[in-house]
Order: C-alpha cells, then structure tokens, then sequence
C-alpha cells in the first residue's frame, strides 16, 4: 500500500493565534480543527523571535514592528528558507502576505484579506490609497484562492481588483457548543454588551453617550481593548457612569460566552466590518442585536431579520433616540439557525480548499 505524507502548510498570520485581534482568532480555530488532517505551522510577527508548542501545532514568532504592517525580516527570511505545498496568509495589509505572495512559485498561496475598503483613520485612508494599487495589487493577483468572508467583503474587493475567479466565501465561525453551554453569571438589572477592540470606528463612544438616557436598571459592559480604551475611560468619567459603564479586558473565551449569555442585548456599531463575528456569538446565544447599518453588520441584519436592528448613526440619530431603541429591541426573543457558522462547517470548506490547492 502507498503512503502519502500529509500536506504541509504554513499558516502566515499576522500575530500570535492567541492574540486578541479577530484575524488571529480565526487562525487559531482553522489551525485546531485541521491539525489532524494536515502538516501545519504557523508563522507570525511579535515582540520578540521564539518558538511554542501551542495546542500540538509549532508556532514561530518573529521580531518584527508590531504596528501598522508588522514588517519582520527574519519571518521572510524562514518563509524563504522552508519548504511548503501551500502558504495560507490572513491579512492584507500586513508584511506576511507580501511575503507569501513572492513564494507561489514553490507553493499555492491563498489568502484571507480580511479587507475593508477604507482604512480606519484618515492616517490610514491615506496609506491605503497608496498601498491598494500597488502592493496590496500584486497580492492578490499572485493569489490562487482569495476567501472572504462575506458578499460585503467580496463586493469591496471587486470594486477594485479584477479577481473574481478567485473568490471563495467562507464565513468565520462559532464555538457553538460552548456558548450554548456557558453559564450566565448573576446580574442584577438589565445589561447591554458589546465586544471587540476598542477603535474610534467601533464607535463605542456613541453608546456610552446612550446609556445616560436608559433608566438605572441598565448597565453596559465593554469587553476589549485597544488604542481607544483611555479615551473611553475619561468618557466615562466625564460622565460620572463609573457605576453604570465597567470596561473587561483580557477574558478568556469561557468568560466572554458568559456575558454572552447574560447580557440582554448585543450593540456592535462598527463603521467598517467584513462580517462581525461577535453577532453571530450573540444570536448563538439567543441574544437580540442592534447593529450599524454598514458593510457586513448591514448584511447579517437583512439575513437576520427577526433578530437584529439596524441603526444608521449617519442620519443624525440622538443617543436620546438610541437609547430608546435599546429598550425596544432588549425585549425581542430570539431563537435562529446557525449551522452554516460552527467550525465543523467551516474548517469542512477550507479542508476541500486545502486538498485541491495541495494537488496542484
């Protein structure tokens, strides 16, 4: 009998899969799920070079400026050095996926961008107007596969790139059995949550401006950090909401599904979202959802009827008038089929990718 060695694939990410970033969140769960079926390693930036065992997959750390495009050296030159039958790089703007764009001669590249059409400050809009045409060009025609994550995603690509043969989409996924299964914690009152990073665009600040007009009963609970965490903090201070705001950040997962199910409806205001993980984690926990009426938060809302708002903050709405529709919305029962988003499903299709991309 013939015996095949398994594919071997390096997984580019831009940092470590434990990170909080979402990119990484969704390596790590495409790197467990398949770890038995493939040879993976993942490559990423960060702090300083070392090596770990994470979860029986080796991951190499690389040195690198771990801001804006998290340049490394040393991870070109390792990618160089080894040898694969597929780079799978998560990002767009980030060095790694220059990196694997340049090896597609001795292995299939695919590639999560992971895009959004602008960037998220006018510092970045002005980077990305540079970087579209140019670098971020040659990546994706180097690319043999490109996976979005949504229509939204895969509209914005082709307003500007002509590659629509190499389109798949592949949603992110969900932990289904353990947010069903977490536990709600002992809350009294009633609680509004988001979750994320904290990022002007989130638009965060919006819905502490909206809490001073819910009766006390209500309470809102941020789950994150980020750049916009200090700003955030004297807001709420300025405010006098210390007792009505609290700020979580570092939670496990088992943590953060916790609040899941406690809260009584999910806010997630993004101005720029592929997809918007952490609704879909909300409906897995049959929790209402209000949403920016934009991108990929747009789209779940017209899929999701019954059980997300959409907002349009661009139409002069009042946080007054906000927080009336929190009200509202905090009282709808919710109950939707989210099969198509669990990780069995998803690491399924990226799986089938894998196999044809290895057989090239």
């Amino acid at each position: 009998m013939t015996s095949y060695l398994p594919i071997k694939i390096a997984i580019l990410c831009p940092r470590e899969p434990w990170f909080y970033g979402g990119q990484e969140r969704v390596v790590a769960n495409t790197a467990k799920h398949l770890k038995n079926y493939f040879d993976i390693e993942i490559y990423c930036a960060g702090e300083k070079n070392y090596e770990r065992i994470w979860n029986d997959i080796p991951v190499h750390v690389f040195k690198g400026f771990t801001k804006g495009y998290l340049y490394s050296p040393l991870l070109k030159k390792e990618i160089k050095r080894s040898e694969f039958d597929i780079i799978h790089a998560h990002g767009f703007t980030v060095y790694s996926s220059y990196i694997a764009s340049k090896e597609k001669d001795t292995a299939s590249f695919i590639i999560n961008p992971h895009y959004h059409e602008v960037g998220s400050t006018p510092y970045y809009r002005l980077l990305r107007s540079l970087y579209d045409p140019t670098i971020g060009k040659k990546i994706l025609k180097e690319a043999d596969r490109v996976i979005c994550v949504s229509e939204t995603e895969r509209n914005w690509l082709l307003k500007k790139f002509n590659i629509n043969s190499k389109i798949i989409i592949i949603p992110n996924g969900i932990d289904k059995n353990k947010i069903k299964n977490a536990l709600p914690y002992d809350f009294k009152g009633r609680l509004i949550l988001y979750i994320g990073r904290l990022e002007k665009y989130k638009n965060v600040q919006f819905l502490i401006h909206a809490i001073r007009y819910l009766p006390d009963e209500f309470s809102l609970y941020i789950v994150g950090t980020g750049r916009y965490k200090t700003t955030l903090i004297k807001l709420i201070k300025q405010f006098k909401l210390q007792n009505k705001v609290n700020i979580l950040s570092g939670l496990p997962d088992e943590e953060v599904y916790r609040w899941l199910k406690t809260c009584d409806v999910f806010v997630n205001l993004s101005e720029v979202e592929a997809f918007g993980i952490t609704v879909i984690e909300a409906l897995c926990a049959n929790k209402p959802v209000i949403v920016n009426d934009k991108g990929g938060l747009a789209e779940l809302a017209k899929k999701y009827s019954q059980a997300i708002l959409p907002v349009n903050l661009d139409n002069q709405l009042s946080p007054k008038e906000f927080a009336k529709l929190i009200i509202f919305q905090s009282s709808n029962k919710i109950n939707v089929n989210l099969e198509e988003f669990i990780w069995e499903t998803i690491t399924g299709q990226i799986k089938e990718v894998y196999n044809i991309a290895g057989k090239r």
